[in-house]
Protein backbone atom coordinates (compact mmCIF):
# COMPACT_ATOMS: atom_id res chain seq x y z
CA UNK A 1 0.00 0.00 0.00
CA UNK A 2 1.15 3.52 -0.73
CA UNK A 3 2.12 5.69 2.22
CA UNK A 4 0.16 8.59 0.73
CA UNK A 5 -3.44 8.84 1.98
CA UNK A 6 -6.22 8.26 -0.51
CA UNK A 7 -8.15 11.22 0.93
CA UNK A 8 -6.58 14.21 2.65
CA UNK A 9 -8.86 16.83 4.21
CA UNK A 10 -7.48 20.12 5.48
CA UNK A 11 -9.34 22.93 7.22
CA UNK A 12 -12.68 21.97 5.72
CA UNK A 13 -15.71 23.97 6.77
CA UNK A 14 -19.26 23.62 5.47
CA UNK A 15 -21.75 26.38 6.21
CA UNK A 16 -25.44 26.31 5.29
CA UNK A 17 -27.45 29.52 5.14
CA UNK A 18 -30.78 29.10 6.93
CA UNK A 19 -32.52 32.40 6.34
CA UNK A 20 -30.36 34.95 8.14
CA UNK A 21 -28.60 32.28 10.24
CA UNK A 22 -25.39 30.50 9.29
CA UNK A 23 -25.32 26.86 10.37
CA UNK A 24 -21.88 25.23 10.58
CA UNK A 25 -22.22 21.57 9.63
CA UNK A 26 -18.42 21.17 9.66
CA UNK A 27 -15.87 23.45 11.31
CA UNK A 28 -12.19 23.17 10.36
CA UNK A 29 -11.99 19.41 9.77
CA UNK A 30 -8.56 17.85 9.26
CA UNK A 31 -8.50 14.15 8.39
CA UNK A 32 -6.49 11.62 6.38
CA UNK A 33 -8.03 8.39 5.08
CA UNK A 34 -5.39 5.81 4.27
CA UNK A 35 -5.68 3.40 1.38
CA UNK A 36 -7.28 -0.04 1.83
CA UNK A 37 -8.59 0.77 5.29
CA UNK A 38 -12.03 0.17 6.76
CA UNK A 39 -12.88 3.52 8.35
CA UNK A 40 -15.96 4.21 10.47
CA UNK A 41 -17.05 7.83 10.94
CA UNK A 42 -18.98 7.76 14.20
CA UNK A 43 -21.23 10.41 15.69
CA UNK A 44 -24.77 11.30 16.71
CA UNK A 45 -27.35 12.88 14.43
CA UNK A 46 -26.29 16.41 13.51
CA UNK A 47 -22.58 15.84 14.09
CA UNK A 48 -21.73 16.34 10.40
CA UNK A 49 -21.14 12.71 9.37
CA UNK A 50 -23.23 12.70 6.20
CA UNK A 51 -22.00 16.16 5.24
CA UNK A 52 -18.41 14.96 5.43
CA UNK A 53 -19.25 11.86 3.39
CA UNK A 54 -20.96 14.01 0.74
CA UNK A 55 -17.90 16.25 0.46
CA UNK A 56 -15.54 13.29 0.06
CA UNK A 57 -17.87 11.75 -2.52
CA UNK A 58 -18.20 14.95 -4.53
CA UNK A 59 -21.93 15.31 -3.87
CA UNK A 60 -21.28 18.72 -2.33
CA UNK A 61 -18.40 21.20 -2.05
CA UNK A 62 -16.83 22.73 1.07
CA UNK A 63 -17.36 26.36 2.00
CA UNK A 64 -13.64 26.57 2.75
CA UNK A 65 -10.64 24.27 3.01
CA UNK A 66 -9.28 21.63 0.63
CA UNK A 67 -9.93 17.96 -0.11
CA UNK A 68 -7.31 15.96 -1.97
CA UNK A 69 -8.25 12.64 -3.57
CA UNK A 70 -5.32 10.48 -4.66
CA UNK A 71 -3.10 13.55 -4.42
CA UNK A 72 -5.30 15.85 -6.49
CA UNK A 73 -7.60 18.56 -5.21
CA UNK A 74 -11.25 17.80 -5.82
CA UNK A 75 -12.83 20.00 -8.50
CA UNK A 76 -15.58 22.42 -7.59
CA UNK A 77 -17.30 22.59 -10.98
CA UNK A 78 -20.28 20.40 -11.80
CA UNK A 79 -18.56 18.52 -14.63
CA UNK A 80 -15.49 17.77 -12.55
CA UNK A 81 -17.50 16.59 -9.55
CA UNK A 82 -19.63 14.35 -11.78
CA UNK A 83 -16.49 12.75 -13.18
CA UNK A 84 -15.12 12.24 -9.64
CA UNK A 85 -18.30 10.48 -8.55
CA UNK A 86 -18.45 8.44 -11.74
CA UNK A 87 -14.89 7.11 -11.66
CA UNK A 88 -13.66 7.21 -8.06
CA UNK A 89 -16.60 6.61 -5.71
CA UNK A 90 -18.97 3.71 -5.13
CA UNK A 91 -22.02 4.71 -3.08
CA UNK A 92 -24.00 2.45 -0.72
CA UNK A 93 -27.11 4.11 0.70
CA UNK A 94 -29.26 3.41 3.76
CA UNK A 95 -32.38 2.84 1.64
CA UNK A 96 -30.60 1.06 -1.26
CA UNK A 97 -31.69 3.46 -4.06
CA UNK A 98 -32.18 0.66 -6.58
CA UNK A 99 -34.21 1.30 -9.71
CA UNK A 100 -37.49 -0.56 -9.03
CA UNK A 101 -38.26 -1.37 -12.68
CA UNK A 102 -34.90 -3.09 -13.24
CA UNK A 103 -33.84 -6.53 -12.03
CA UNK A 104 -30.88 -7.01 -9.71
CA UNK A 105 -28.69 -7.80 -12.72
CA UNK A 106 -29.98 -4.82 -14.68
CA UNK A 107 -29.34 -2.47 -11.74
CA UNK A 108 -25.67 -3.47 -11.77
CA UNK A 109 -25.55 -3.32 -15.58
CA UNK A 110 -26.91 0.23 -15.47
CA UNK A 111 -23.88 1.37 -13.45
CA UNK A 112 -21.54 -0.38 -15.89
CA UNK A 113 -23.15 1.22 -18.92
CA UNK A 114 -21.80 4.56 -17.70
CA UNK A 115 -18.15 3.48 -17.52
CA UNK A 116 -17.80 0.18 -19.40
CA UNK A 117 -15.73 -2.81 -18.30
CA UNK A 118 -11.97 -2.38 -17.94
CA UNK A 119 -9.87 -4.66 -20.16
CA UNK A 120 -6.33 -5.99 -19.79
CA UNK A 121 -5.03 -3.51 -22.38
CA UNK A 122 -6.45 -0.51 -20.51
CA UNK A 123 -9.49 0.06 -22.72
CA UNK A 124 -13.14 0.14 -21.66
CA UNK A 125 -15.50 -2.40 -23.19
CA UNK A 126 -19.06 -1.09 -23.58
CA UNK A 127 -20.45 -4.15 -25.34
CA UNK A 128 -23.64 -5.66 -23.93
CA UNK A 129 -21.96 -9.05 -23.57
CA UNK A 130 -19.05 -7.69 -21.54
CA UNK A 131 -21.34 -5.63 -19.31
CA UNK A 132 -23.71 -8.55 -18.65
CA UNK A 133 -20.87 -10.97 -17.89
CA UNK A 134 -19.18 -8.57 -15.49
CA UNK A 135 -22.44 -7.64 -13.75
CA UNK A 136 -23.20 -11.32 -13.20
CA UNK A 137 -19.71 -11.89 -11.78
CA UNK A 138 -20.31 -9.09 -9.29
CA UNK A 139 -23.64 -10.59 -8.19
CA UNK A 140 -21.89 -13.94 -7.75
CA UNK A 141 -19.33 -12.23 -5.49
CA UNK A 142 -22.09 -10.93 -3.21
CA UNK A 143 -23.90 -14.29 -3.25
CA UNK A 144 -26.89 -13.27 -5.38
CA UNK A 145 -26.43 -15.15 -8.64
CA UNK A 146 -29.72 -17.01 -8.08
CA UNK A 147 -31.57 -13.71 -7.54
CA UNK A 148 -30.21 -11.94 -10.62
CA UNK A 149 -33.57 -11.88 -12.43
CA UNK A 150 -35.57 -10.63 -9.43
CA UNK A 151 -36.81 -7.07 -9.09
CA UNK A 152 -36.01 -5.07 -5.91
CA UNK A 153 -39.54 -5.58 -4.54
CA UNK A 154 -38.93 -9.35 -4.74
CA UNK A 155 -35.71 -9.12 -2.69
CA UNK A 156 -35.20 -8.87 1.05
CA UNK A 157 -33.62 -5.74 2.51
CA UNK A 158 -30.29 -7.49 2.90
CA UNK A 159 -30.40 -8.75 -0.68
CA UNK A 160 -31.19 -5.26 -1.95
CA UNK A 161 -28.24 -3.86 -0.01
CA UNK A 162 -25.94 -6.52 -1.46
CA UNK A 163 -27.13 -5.55 -4.94
CA UNK A 164 -26.23 -1.95 -4.08
CA UNK A 165 -22.75 -3.12 -3.00
CA UNK A 166 -22.32 -4.97 -6.31
CA UNK A 167 -23.46 -1.83 -8.10
CA UNK A 168 -20.95 0.25 -6.13
CA UNK A 169 -18.16 -2.15 -7.14
CA UNK A 170 -19.15 -2.11 -10.81
CA UNK A 171 -17.07 0.96 -11.63
CA UNK A 172 -14.02 -0.48 -9.83
CA UNK A 173 -13.75 2.67 -7.68
CA UNK A 174 -10.92 3.32 -5.25
CA UNK A 175 -13.36 4.27 -2.47
CA UNK A 176 -16.64 2.78 -1.27
CA UNK A 177 -18.71 5.11 0.93
CA UNK A 178 -21.66 3.79 2.90
CA UNK A 179 -24.11 6.05 4.75
CA UNK A 180 -25.80 4.13 7.59
CA UNK A 181 -25.83 0.94 5.45
CA UNK A 182 -27.50 -1.13 8.19
CA UNK A 183 -29.97 1.56 9.27
CA UNK A 184 -32.94 0.03 7.44
CA UNK A 185 -32.05 -3.58 8.28
CA UNK A 186 -32.61 -5.97 11.17
CA UNK A 187 -29.63 -7.18 13.21
CA UNK A 188 -28.99 -10.45 11.35
CA UNK A 189 -29.23 -8.82 7.94
CA UNK A 190 -27.10 -5.89 9.09
CA UNK A 191 -24.35 -8.30 10.12
CA UNK A 192 -24.48 -9.91 6.67
CA UNK A 193 -24.09 -6.52 4.98
CA UNK A 194 -21.18 -5.50 7.23
CA UNK A 195 -19.52 -8.85 6.52
CA UNK A 196 -19.83 -8.16 2.80
CA UNK A 197 -18.41 -4.64 3.13
CA UNK A 198 -15.45 -6.03 5.08
CA UNK A 199 -14.91 -8.63 2.36
CA UNK A 200 -14.78 -5.80 -0.15
CA UNK A 201 -11.94 -4.22 1.82
CA UNK A 202 -10.04 -7.47 2.24
CA UNK A 203 -10.53 -9.19 -1.11
CA UNK A 204 -11.22 -6.28 -3.48
CA UNK A 205 -8.55 -4.09 -1.80
CA UNK A 206 -10.89 -1.12 -1.59
CA UNK A 207 -10.94 1.69 0.91
CA UNK A 208 -14.29 1.58 2.72
CA UNK A 209 -15.77 4.48 4.72
CA UNK A 210 -18.92 3.80 6.73
CA UNK A 211 -20.94 6.48 8.49
CA UNK A 212 -22.94 5.38 11.54
CA UNK A 213 -24.27 6.53 14.90
CA UNK A 214 -23.94 2.94 16.23
CA UNK A 215 -20.89 2.58 18.47
CA UNK A 216 -21.07 -1.21 18.26
CA UNK A 217 -20.69 -1.15 14.48
CA UNK A 218 -17.55 0.99 14.88
CA UNK A 219 -15.82 -2.03 16.44
CA UNK A 220 -15.44 -3.57 12.97
CA UNK A 221 -13.25 -0.68 11.77
CA UNK A 222 -9.50 -0.42 11.30
CA UNK A 223 -9.81 3.27 12.11
CA UNK A 224 -12.54 5.08 14.07
CA UNK A 225 -13.18 8.79 13.49
CA UNK A 226 -15.43 10.48 16.04
CA UNK A 227 -17.27 13.62 14.96
CA UNK A 228 -18.71 16.01 17.51
CA UNK A 229 -20.55 19.20 16.55
CA UNK A 230 -18.91 19.33 13.14
CA UNK A 231 -15.38 18.77 14.42
CA UNK A 232 -13.13 15.72 14.57
CA UNK A 233 -13.05 14.81 18.23
CA UNK A 234 -10.77 11.78 17.96
CA UNK A 235 -9.14 9.53 15.38
CA UNK A 236 -7.89 6.20 16.66
CA UNK A 237 -6.66 2.88 15.35
CA UNK A 238 -8.84 0.05 16.56
CA UNK A 239 -6.60 -2.36 18.45
CA UNK A 240 -9.51 -4.58 19.47
CA UNK A 241 -11.11 -4.99 16.07
CA UNK A 242 -14.02 -7.43 15.84
CA UNK A 243 -15.61 -9.35 13.01
CA UNK A 244 -19.16 -8.44 12.09
CA UNK A 245 -20.57 -11.65 13.57
CA UNK A 246 -19.11 -10.74 16.95
CA UNK A 247 -21.03 -7.48 17.14
CA UNK A 248 -24.18 -7.07 19.23
CA UNK A 249 -26.63 -4.18 19.01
Amino acid sequence: MSSDPLVSIRGVTKVYQMGTVEVYALSGVDLDIERERFVVILGPSGSGKTTLLNLIGGVDTPTSGTILFDGRELPTDLTGLTEHRRTNIGFVFQFFNLIPTLTALENVEFALELVGVSTTDGRRDFSKQAIRSHALRLLIKVGLEERADHFPAELSGGEQQRVSIARALAKDPALIVADEPTGALDYRTGVEVLTELFRVREEEHKTVVVVTHNREIAKIADVIVELRDGRVGEVRSNTQQKRARELRW
